[in-house]
């Protein structure tokens, strides 16, 4: 068996197999590498863009709730903090609101958060984008001024150390450390007169089981 496994064509026939087991990890290291890449970039593309419309529709549910519109549609709006909304009526401000919603359902943030969290290995990637996920769906519900400033505020933090801790990770550090950002309980403390608990995904989040008293 020793000679046999000496032979030289044995021997070759086995170094070319362990060089190309070793190409083909090294193939899928690279494509791997690209995925998260792309990934991270539309990231970046779109998160942006997202929280802004999410926070405006924050904004402008804030100022219909505000002025009472529910009674009546045709009243003008008293002196709302909303840009477009000087001078608009309850109806105006409520057919605002449902366009803005309507653009926001056409490219919601969840598909490249959901990416990540397939791509990455760092438990900090994946609590990041559970977090992002989070403040986006409060964001979404609230109406308190004070709750949409706190939780944009923190959403913006953690998008940032999110793409820094997915970088680091590209370049070969993996994070399983939990950043303070990303834990949603520090702006949604602020939330007292909105359901948070409400919301699935904020009932599940491990810092908020005492708010949301989970067995």
């Amino acid at each position: 068996m020793s000679a046999i496994l000496k032979h030289p064509l044995v021997v070759a026939v086995v170094t070319g197999l362990l060089l190309l087991v070793g190409a083909n990890a090294i193939i899928k290291g690279y494509q791997l590498r690209d995925q998260q890449s792309a990934t991270i970039a539309a990231l970046e593309s779109q998160m942006p863009k997202q929280l802004d419309a999410a926070m405006q529709l924050a904004m402008v549910k804030s100022v219909l709730e505000d002025d009472t519109c529910s009674a009546d549609p045709k009243k003008k709006l008293r002196d709302p903090y909303v840009y477009g909304l000087t001078g608009k009526t309850c109806g105006e401000a409520e057919a605002q609101y449902q366009a803005y919603f309507q653009a926001y359902l056409k490219d919601p943030p969840a598909p490249p958060l959901a990416r990540m969290r397939a791509l990455f290995r760092s438990r900090a990637v994946d609590e990041g984008a559970k977090a992002l996920s989070i403040l986006s769906d409060v964001l979404l519900t609230t109406s308190e001024s004070y709750c949409i400033i706190k939780v944009r505020a923190q959403a913006d933090q953690a998008y940032a150390r999110l793409v820094d801790v997915a970088l680091k990770e590209i370049d070969g550090t993996v994070t399983d450390e939990i950043p303070a950002e990303f834990k949603v309980s520090t702006s949604l403390s602020q939330c007292t007169g909105t359901p948070v608990c409400d919301i699935p995904r904020v009932s599940a989040a491990p810092d908020m089981a005492a708010r949301c008293k989970r067995p």
